[in-house]
Order: C-alpha cells, then sequence, then structure tokens
C-alpha cells in the first residue's frame, strides 16, 4: 500500500466528503498557498511528499474534487502536474479526465475519438454518456445496458469503466471494459472481468463479446504487463483470438473536449 492510499484509508468516505464541503475553491486550493498551514492541510486534502512540495492526498480524494468542480478541476491538475513534474497527479488527472470528457461529450452531442494502437487508421468513435456508478459485486446489468458505468470502489481491480451495448433484444449485449492508464505499464486481472460477465449472464443477458481495451494518453509509450485469471468462458466470447493476448487492445485517447 502506498502513502497516498493510507492517507486515503485515514480520511475515507465520510471524512473526505466533509472535508469537500468546507473547502471554498479547489483551484485555489491547488493552485495557490499549499503550504503546511493552507485550507488544503488544514482539511486533509493535501499531503506533502518532498520538502515544500504537496499534493492531493489520495486518487479518492482527487476523484470526489473533480466531481464537484469537472473540467476546469482536471486543467489545474495538469498544469500543477506539469509545474510540479508530479507523474501521480498527472495520472490522476488523465484517469478522473476520462469520465469528465465522456459526460462533456454527451451533454455537446458527441462522441470521444480513440486510436487504436499498432494501426494506420483504426480511428473510433466511442459515444458519450452519463456515467453512471455501480456495485461491482452486486449489480442490476439491466441498469448498466446503453450508457458507461464505473464501479463504485475506489480500488476495484480489472477495469476501470463499462459499456453494455444492446445488440438486437436489449437480453443480448457487447461488453466494453476500459482500463485506464498513464503508466507505461500496467497489469490485468481478468478474474474481475469475468465476474462482470458471470453476473450479467446471472441476470438473463447473452454477452455476445467482450472489448477489453487499455486507454492510455495519445502518444504515450505502453505495454500491457502481466495478464493473469483468465479461463475458457471469456476467450470463447472473444470471437477470432486465440489467445487472451490477441483480444486485449490499447488505445490513444486523442479527442480531448476541454
Amino acid at each position: 500500500m502506498t502513502f497516498f492510499d493510507v492517507q486515503a484509508v485515514l480520511i475515507w468516505g465520510a471524512d473526505v466528503s466533509k472535508h469537500i464541503k468546507a473547502l471554498g475553491s479547489a483551484t485555489l486550493m491547488l493552485n495557490g498557498d499549499m503550504g503546511p498551514t493552507s485550507i488544503g492541510m488544514k482539511t486533509h486534502l493535501l499531503a506533502s511528499y518532498e520538502e515544500d512540495k504537496y499534493t492531493i492526498v489520495s486518487r479518492y480524494a482527487a476523484d470526489r474534487l473533480v466531481q464537484r468542480s469537472g473540467s476546469a478541476f482536471v486543467q489545474h491538475m495538469k498544469q500543477v502536474a506539469s509545474t510540479e513534474r508530479n507523474p501521480t497527479l498527472r495520472g490522476w488527472a488523465f484517469e478522473l479526465g476520462f469520465f469528465v470528457e465522456i459526460e462533456q461529450a454527451a451533454r455537446e452531442g458527441k462522441g470521444i475519438l480513440v486510436k487504436v494502437r499498432g494501426t494506420s487508421d483504426g480511428i473510433e468513435s466511442w459515444p458519450g454518456t452519463t456515467v453512471n456508478s455501480f456495485d461491482p459485486d452486486a449489480f442490476d446489468a439491466t441498469a448498466l445496458v446503453g450508457a458507461w458505468a464505473r464501479p463504485n470502489k475506489w480500488n476495484q481491480g480489472g477495469y476501470d469503466a463499462v459499456l453494455m451495448t444492446a445488440k438486437g433484444d436489449n437480453m443480448t449485449v457487447d461488453i466494453k471494459v476500459v482500463q485506464v492508464t498513464s503508466a507505461v505499464s500496467h497489469a490485468l486481472k481478468l478474474r474481475y472481468v469475468e465476474s462482470l460477465i458471470e453476473r450479467t449472464v446471472k441476470a438473463g443477458f447473452e454477452v455476445i463479446s467482450v472489448d477489453i481495451v487499455f486507454v492510455i494518453p495519445h502518444g504515450a509509450t505502453f505495454r500491457v504487463g502481466s495478464v493473469t485469471g483468465f479461463g475458457e468462458r471469456l476467450l470463447a466470447l472473444n470471437r477470432g483470438a486465440r489467445t487472451m493476448d490477441d483480444k486485449i487492445r490499447v488505445v490513444e485517447l486523442i479527442g480531448p473536449l476541454f
């Protein structure tokens, strides 16, 4: 467990929400006075990681701040991360900004553009929708069809977002499972994906295909790390794939909307 994860546990849940409500401007907290007596430190939303350097205390706190302040705060996170040379903050800005872009695309009637890594013209447009949250251990699959959804567990393994698309009748679906990362390498634990599929099938759906995708920044260096935990069912759902490595895709986010 990292320093940031430990801090997140200490101020978990209601405490983070309370501190964010007490905060005036999230932007001023991040861009203004970030010293030991600042409002960010007093509300436990900032932590020091080097001498005279401060950052948001955890990914969970960053997520709640982005939900409160939207794209403007994501932009400020990017700017501060660049100025302070803080790769952790830069990574959070990209990961959380993905969901902001999806919802902004929905408001503007657009999609988000991604480039499939390894192809010269593999540009795809993914739909913009509202982003719902769900409990990966107990969810209503019907409520997930037609809109992006994200697990409500801040440390959910295996994926960051899910999109179920109805094919033909509403009880037949394709599933897109997305891991958003700015890291140079990321492992994939497919047991979480299999659990998602099993719960969907138990709800009466027929799953036609599963598209497993890493979303990375445009032009970033990346490789898929270790892939563990898949079974025959998951491989069978990926038509034309001889191994899971044949089906796992990497795409670059190239359509920023803010």
